[in-house]
């Protein structure tokens, strides 16, 4: 998921759920935060 940290991305399309437009520049900040929760989730799972 983190190449796509350089591409700008302007809608995303699911193959279900609903579209969504991201502002110039919104798309990187979305998926930073994403990455960092789910490196915190995967971090402090209990085996």
């Amino acid at each position: 998921m983190q190449r796509l940290l350089d591409i700008d991305v302007s809608w995303l399309l699911p193959g279900h759920g609903c579209a969504h437009q991201f502002l110039p520049g919104q798309w990187k900040v979305a998926l930073q935060q994403t990455l960092r929760h789910a490196a915190g989730a995967t971090s402090t799972e209990q085996i």
